[in-house]
């Protein structure tokens, strides 16, 4: 997939450096009819800054990994002209502008065996930059700095025009690794990103099955007692929150009833199951408490949790806390600035069963002759089950990822 310079059946340039020419054209355009002020923009430089593997960051649910491509646009506003009795006269009056721009590719839903390519574009208001000349400074001097403020007033509004705005849009293209070729990041050349869809080829087994799950049943949610330091009950007496909770990739979300401290609400929901991640990747657990249930709401208060396969995934009956924060005031007597103060406010319980995990049990307690190493033994549920993994299947370009940030491999 080429984003920079991307080039229709005709030639024209319908990548990002084409974007930018198009709206700048229709910059030029709308300037040209303006009543009071006309001014020019050019196209100065245009930066490519190279593709970078990156990663999401969030805490309230999964992480994804996705390919960057950064760029810096630097226009040029010139040729400012001032209506004057009818006349256009010349101003000398030239400024330089700034834009970073910032192109995102994921592999949406990758997760669910059909990802696609999703291109996300962050696009940021043009910053201009005050590099008055010495001309126009004078000037600007003896009219109490009218001149100044008027121009550059009327050049914002007709740089308005100027993409400022974050989109999406879903590609169709089917993909589950994702990675880049960054070509050369001190040129203009084309960031290439590099996708592909293998369909798996493991044949599925009972034994493998339970080797290569892990079932997260949530029990029950109680609320704990939170108070402030007046006393007073975080957030409400009796709530009626939403509780969503992520087990990797897969999600529950359930809107429950009304619930007062020191109740406690049994969930009685089907188990989250998610396959066993690799040797290198964890488990990560996410509890959200939203109090305000519509749709699309962020949530109100989050808790995380991460295992990894020395814990055996977390094997066991788990609690994970939720907790309330509220602000204290700024105190100006001694200084002090407001901050966030947290509260344990909600423990959800919940059991990770984690069967295909191996055991290192010691057949005795026997010294062991120096030099030796004891085996450990499998677990009963794998053995016989011997998984191998060949030359094919070792990922030996790192920039090549599933979006999860595990290695792609073909099984």
């Amino acid at each position: 997939l080429l984003i920079t310079n991307l080039r229709d059946g005709a030639g024209n340039n319908v990548g990002v450096r084409g974007q930018v020419d198009k709206t700048i054209a229709a910059v030029n355009a709308n300037a040209a009819q303006q009543p009071s002020v006309r001014a020019k923009v050019r196209v100065e430089s245009f930066t490519v800054f190279g593709a970078q593997m990156s990663a999401t960051t969030y805490t309230d649910r999964p992480n994804h990994r996705h390919v960057g491509i950064p760029y810096m646009v630097g226009y040029k506003v010139y040729d400012v002209r001032k209506n004057v009795g009818g006349s256009w006269v010349a101003t000398g009056v030239t400024r330089n502008l700034s834009q970073s721009i910032t192109i995102k590719i994921f592999c949406d839903r990758w997760e669910t065996g059909n990802g696609l390519l999703k291109l996300v574009t962050a696009i940021d208001r043009p910053y201009m930059e005050p590099n008055q000349g010495t001309i126009e400074q004078i000037v600007d001097f003896f009219l109490n700095g009218h001149l100044t403020n008027f121009i550059d007033n009327q050049v914002r509004q007709q740089i308005s025009s100027i993409p400022i705005m974050n989109t999406s849009t879903n590609l169709q293209f089917a993909c589950n690794t994702l990675g880049r070729n960054q070509i050369d990041p001190a040129t203009t050349k084309d960031d290439v990103i590099v996708y592909s869809d293998h369909q798996s080829r493991t044949v599925a087994t009972a034994a493998t099955a339970a080797l290569n799950r892990i079932d997260v049943k949530l029990i029950s949610l109680k609320r704990l007692v939170a108070r402030d330091l007046r006393g007073a009950v975080l957030y409400q007496p009796t709530e009626t929150p939403a509780l969503e909770v992520y087990a990797n990739t897969q999600v529950f979300y359930r809107p429950l009833s009304a619930i007062q401290e020191g109740q406690e609400i049994a969930l009685n929901a089907q188990p989250l199951t998610v396959r066993t991640p690799g040797s290198n990747e964890p488990l990560v657990l996410v509890a959200n408490i939203i109090q305000n249930v519509a749709v699309g709401t962020q949530p109100t208060d989050s808790a995380f949790a991460v295992f990894g396969p020395t814990t055996n995934y977390g094997n066991g009956t788990r609690t994970i806390r939720i907790q309330k924060f509220y602000t204290v005031p700024a105190d100006p007597r001694t200084g002090a600035k407001p901050r966030l103060v947290p509260v344990d406010a909600y423990d959800l319980i919940v059991q990770i069963v984690s069967a295909g995990n191996l055991t290192t049990t010691l057949e005795s307690a026997t010294p062991q002759t120096p030099g030796t190493v004891q085996p450990g033994l499998l677990n009963q549920g794998v053995q016989g089950t011997i998984r191998k993994r060949g030359l094919e299947g070792d990922p030996s370009d790192p920039s090549t990822v599933h979006p999860s940030g595990a290695s792609a491999e073909t099984k």
